[in-house]
């Protein structure tokens, strides 16, 4: 997530969508300090149910940053929306230029379960041990596979609460938009391969079993069908 209040907009992170290259682009056009003071100022971050686990969050964010705590980086919309008066009082939430970009969720899926069980493959014993991708889309996946992108950017009440979604199919044109619009014309987007995986094109991979499998999940159903993949 990034948050700039002189530009006014705020870029949204779901993962496996270029999230790093995108926070690299923009590391210069965001406060990280500020915001992590601010954040720290908050009687409770909110960013998990158990209060161990919030404790957990804001000593990471003490200790390595904003962008650095993934409940951070990858917030959905409204749990910005919900602290921003306390957050970024000197601008209303109305006057920021909110985007968010999604990624066909076939593909995503691949590339989530790869990371999984590649670099993350310590913090995600049970996708290593599921030993295929079919046998990991039967468990439903773990970790941020779990979480809808249509939820991602929508309110309680299915109210959306972005003024732009981008496709990560779309990048460069839907990045030269969003830069161009506020006010950053020409900024290019690096190709930062820091959490990329290995894996074959989801086209390769695609079978009908392994589709049928995804749209069987009611979370990953809703994703293709709102999002017209």
């Amino acid at each position: 997530m990034i948050i700039n209040t002189t530009h006014r907009f705020i870029l949204f992170s779901i993962n496996k969508t270029a999230t790093s290259s995108m926070d690299e682009a923009l590391a210069g056009y965001f406060d990280a300090d500020e915001f992590r003071r601010r954040a720290l100022e908050l009687p409770r971050l909110g960013l998990a149910r158990r209060r161990v686990k919030d404790k957990e969050h804001r000593d990471r964010l003490i200790r390595y940053g904003w962008n650095e705590v993934p409940a951070l980086k990858h917030a959905p919309v409204r749990w910005l929306k919900d602290r921003w008066d306390d957050l970024a009082p000197e601008v209303a939430w109305n006057e920021m230029y909110k985007v968010c970009f999604v990624r066909n969720p076939f593909e995503r899926l691949l590339s989530v379960y790869s990371y999984h069980t590649q670099t993350l493959s310590q913090r995600f014993p049970d996708a290593q041990a599921a030993g295929s991708f079919e046998a990991w889309l039967q468990m439903g996946g773990t970790g941020s596979a779990r979480l809808s992108m249509k939820d991602f950017i929508h309110d309680d009440h299915d109210a959306l609460l972005v003024d732009k979604v981008g496709r990560y199919e779309t990048l460069s044109a839907d990045w030269t938009d969003f830069t161009t619009r506020v006010g950053l014309p020409g900024l290019k987007l690096p190709h930062t391969p820091a959490t990329r995986s290995r894996h074959l094109p989801w086209a390769e991979l695609a079978t009908p079993q392994l589709r049928d499998l995804i749209l069987a999940n009611p979370v990953w159903r809703a994703d293709v069908e709102y999002f017209g993949y």
